[in-house]
């Protein structure tokens, strides 16, 4: 039996091989599949945004989307109004849309793409009381080995395998590469076999006229916004958890509907709907739960009020059934609300200002007495963006300017009970957690300023400046122990920064080179000043940091004579 099976199996393999070898060997360069995803930090996501700027075009989006969507979009620009720095920008946009690869081929209903690449980076920090700012989330694997495969334009699947060191590691202080060779002095392993971090399979397709729908199911993540320094709502900072979503589109408005399975039993169930008014100004209403038990259908009805199941009051049974319901007295609801606004508006060419709001839990006056020790939980985000082209002397750009705040109440994200509070414990790092919304977290204060230059055949530059206050509860180690509401009213009632506030300056740049068709550079210095670092009154800290890497990409325009193919200038790499 064993044998047989063991033949099964090879025969499978080798179906399997000659499969995509046929589809490498036959047919023709495909353009990206219409159900692939693209992220908000692809450098296709910033044309978009910059050339729907440029003519006043509101672009409903701010999340992850499919390639059929950015088409949508791309159709509606007007080439022949734009500057010359914008039809340059809208034909790389064209050329990365239907960009070749070094082994991709297309028989008309199979597709195959791979695209493996080279990144090696080096990285150096002058204090190792402070954590790497290139850090967890910032660094590249070494070697990307991105699949795709799709059947027609109806469905594509897609994983970004790839070897590298794995995000545990990136954080130790004598980590200077990103070559997975060695083990830490913690006894951390550095190659990384929780690949991959993105993978999904989407299926969807066009009714015409800007219509369509797209259901994925998949690994990875996500945002609502796009902001500059992470989405209050729901930021792609939290990273690596379970979803799948339903999206339907129309040429004014969108409504998507996910599930996001960030531990066992805890799932955040969102419905968002973002509408066009007068294509100069889009409104995002979005409405959620966040539950610790099992799968549940009612949170995924979009057109029901969820305050209406009055959900607190369900669990009563399910905690007797768990055992534990002294444990849980008297925060047993299991149950967290959220809902969260986000405007986006286009008053002139080249800019946009952009608001955001988040709310996870509110007591109206008369609610709870005098002496209630329930906090109000919201989070505000608001800032302006532009990008305004440049041309002169056969040079085409753009110059990029923005400012960003933000400000949290010093008990955002956490709820009664950190079951149901909104982050997520991360499985394959133990002492690493992930807030649903701002990176910074509750009980927090921020601004930031950037300026840059993206030059439209080699180069860019950017250069920004954060200065950031928070309190004591900002960070995920609030859960440590088990007193994180709470304890007096003067704490309910408490302003952001709470306690022994730590006081953040940092100042980054960033330059990058497209030296080749096939090879790019970069280099990321900054220089960090942290005042009460640890919250230590007094305790100041302060650091110089470098980030360079060189990404080496085998272009199939070379070895196709292909001298029409360009990437975007200052595109990043296959993201984990």
């Amino acid at each position: 039996m064993r044998k047989r099976q063991y033949y099964n199996k090879k025969i499978m393999v080798r179906v399997l091989f000659c499969f995509l070898l046929t589809l490498m060997v036959q047919g023709g360069v495909f353009s990206l599949p219409a159900q692939k995803l693209l992220y908000p930090g692809d450098s296709l996501y910033d044309a978009l945004t910059a050339l729907s700027m440029e003519q006043r075009l509101i672009f409903l989006s701010g999340s992850v989307m499919t390639v059929a969507q950015a088409e949508l979009m791309l159709a509606k620009i007007n080439d022949e109004e734009l500057s010359p720095g914008g039809k340059v920008l809208y034909e790389q946009a064209r050329a990365a849309l239907a960009r070749p690869s070094l082994l991709s081929r297309n028989n008309g209903l199979f597709a195959f793409d791979f695209s493996p690449g080279v990144q090696p980076e080096v990285y150096y920090k002058t204090n190792d009381k402070l954590p790497w700012i290139y850090g967890r989330n910032s660094r590249q694997p070494l070697i990307p080995l991105p699949v795709t495969l799709s059947i027609s334009s109806y469905i594509t699947a897609e994983a970004d395998l790839y070897l590298g060191e794995n995000r545990q590691f990136s954080r130790v202080n004598n980590n200077y590469i990103n070559i997975p060779f060695e083990t830490s002095a913690e006894g951390v392993d550095a190659i990384d076999v929780n690949t991959p971090t993105r993978a999904y399979v989407s299926a969807g397709f066009s009714f015409g006229q800007g219509f369509g729908m797209n259901f994925k199911l998949g690994l990875g993540d996500d945002s609502l916004g796009r902001t500059k320094t992470g989405s209050i709502i729901l930021s792609d900072n939290m990273r690596g958890f379970s979803y799948g979503s339903l999206t339907i589109y129309a040429p004014f408005l969108s409504y998507t509907a996910s599930v996001m399975e960030l531990e066992v039993t805890k799932y955040l169930y969102l419905h968002h709907l973002q509408v066009a008014i007068l294509n100069r100004l889009s409104l995002s209403l979005i409405g959620g739960a966040m539950v610790n038990a099992p799968l549940e259908l009612r949170y995924l009805n979009p057109m029901m009020v969820f305050h209406s199941f009055s959900a607190w009051n369900s669990y009563g049974d399910y905690n007797d059934q768990m055992g534990n319901p002294e444990d849980l007295t008297p925060w047993d609801s299991r149950v967290g609300s959220y809902m969260g606004i986000s405007v986006d508006y286009r008053p002139w060419k080249y800019g946009r200002f952009y608001a955001l709001g988040a709310m996870n839990e509110f007591e109206l006056s008369g609610e709870g007495g005098e002496d209630s020790r329930t906090p109000n939980g919201l989070a505000f985000q608001w800032g302006y963006e532009s990008w305004l082209p440049v041309s002169g002397e056969g040079r085409t750009g753009y110059v990029t300017f923005g400012l960003e705040g933000v400000y949290t109440f010093p008990y955002m994200y956490i709820l009664g009970n950190k079951a149901w509070s909104y982050y997520r414990e991360v499985p394959e790092d133990p002492r690493y957690r992930e807030w649903v919304g701002t990176p910074f977290g509750p009980d927090s204060a921020a601004a930031i300023f950037w300026v840059g230059y993206h030059n439209s055949s080699r180069w860019s530059a950017e250069l920004s400046f954060l200065f950031l206050a928070q309190g004591e509860n900002a960070t995920t180690d609030v859960f440590s122990g088990n007193t994180y509401r709470p304890q007096s009213r003067a704490e309910t009632v408490a302003t952001t920064p709470t306690g022994t506030a730590a006081y953040t300056y940092l100042i980054k740049t960033r330059g990058a080179w497209e030296v080749k068709k096939w090879l790019d550079l970069s280099v990321q210095p900054a220089y960090k000043i942290v005042a009460n670092y640890g919250h230590i009154a007094g305790n100041l800290q302060h650091g110089f940091e470098v980030a360079f890497t060189a990404r080496i990409i085998p272009d199939i325009g070379l070895l196709r004579k292909n001298k029409d193919h360009r990437r975007l200038t200052g595109s990043t790499s296959t993201s984990r």
